[in-house]
Parts: C-alpha cells; sequence; structure tokens
C-alpha cells in the first residue's frame, strides 16, 4: 500500500523538506484507539474529520486522538456554516475521493484540492509534535492498518506547497473538543 498517484507531491514536497516518511503497516489494528495502543508513545495519531454542506467537504485535522471535536462549535466558529445546513461526514458515510472509514487524510488526491474539498484546517499543536501518525487514504482493509510517520509540521508544509496557503490554515482546534471519542477496546 502506497500514495496515489495524485498523492504523489507528498513525497516530492517532503524530500524537498530533507525528509524520508516511515511507512507502518499494522498487524490489524484500524482504527485511532487501536493504532495508539500499539504506538504507545512513540507517535501521535493526527486524525483528519470532514465536515461541511453537501459537496463541500473542510477537512478538519487535530492530535487529539481520543477526542471528538464538536460538531455545532466546528461548523459554526470555524466554518461559519449554520449547523442546519452543516455536518460532520465521516459520521454519516459520504468521503472524499480515495477516502473511507479509518482512512481519512490530510493528503488529498490533487483533483480534490478547492473542487470537492474546499480547505484543510489543522490544529495550531500539529506543528509541535515530533512523529505524527497519519493515514494515508485509499480504500480496503490495508489502507485502513496503512499510515505514514512524519513530524507535525511538515503536514502544514507539504499541503502549503502544493495548493497555497489559501487553502491550509492552522486553527485552535483543541479547544473545540466536547467529549471522548474513541472507544476503549474491549
Amino acid at each position: 500500500m502506497g500514495l496515489h498517484q495524485e498523492q504523489e507531491y507528498v513525497q516530492r514536497h517532503l524530500q524537498e523538506l530533507g525528509l524520508a516518511p516511515t511507512w507502518r503497516t499494522y498487524e490489524r489494528e484500524k482504527t485511532g484507539t487501536e493504532k495508539a495502543q500499539v504506538l504507545g508513545d512513540a507517535a501521535t495519531i493526527v486524525c483528519i474529520f470532514y465536515f461541511g454542506r453537501e459537496g463541500e467537504y473542510y477537512g478538519i485535522g487535530t492530535a487529539s486522538k481520543a477526542q471528538q471535536l464538536s460538531q455545532r462549535r466546528i461548523l459554526k466558529e470555524v466554518l461559519d456554516i449554520p449547523t442546519s445546513q452543516g455536518r460532520r461526514y465521516d459520521l454519516k458515510g459520504g468521503y472524499p475521493a480515495w477516502m473511507e472509514a479509518h482512512t481519512t487524510t490530510p493528503w488529498i488526491l490533487e483533483s480534490s484540492a478547492c473542487t470537492e474539498i474546499k480547505a484543510i484546517i489543522l490544529d495550531e499543536s500539529i506543528d509541535a509534535i515530533t512523529t505524527a501518525d497519519i493515514s494515508v487514504g485509499g480504500l480496503g482493509d490495508l489502507a485502513q492498518r496503512t499510515s505514514m510517520h512524519v513530524p507535525g509540521w511538515s503536514i502544514y508544509q507539504t499541503l502549503a506547497r502544493q495548493f497555497g496557503k489559501d487553502f491550509v490554515h492552522k486553527h485552535p482546534i483543541t479547544p473545540l473538543i466536547q467529549k471522548p471519542f474513541y472507544r476503549e477496546a474491549i
């Protein structure tokens, strides 16, 4: 499992930044909670959730691996979308191209930028993460178990180099957390 051809920009920009990502394929772990239990303190899961209104996605990235973002506050305070018109897509189905449950990623397809995905908004705290574990997208079991490890700051830098600073933004997302999201492993 690797990057889709429309995600090749990731490798190119990481190389320009002097970075070589580490790939991780988990034995059977798919969810953020399961991966976090395996990783311990070795890496921090960076989750990307997609919010918006019909046909208009906005990726919201947070390092708060065990928390849920307040849909109401994200829509109102970050995206300026009335709550009656917006929703969190990964809770109701309908994912951006080349993504499904457990494979939402900031490494969007080039053809998705500014068309179905209007912006990526990353929590400011992601920059300080030494090793971020992020999904690379894709479909199927192997894609759900595959992650890339990179420094947190490189996520913003890679997206800004490819899509511009009008597309990728930093915002204090952590204050918008409402309650635990991932269930404890049984």
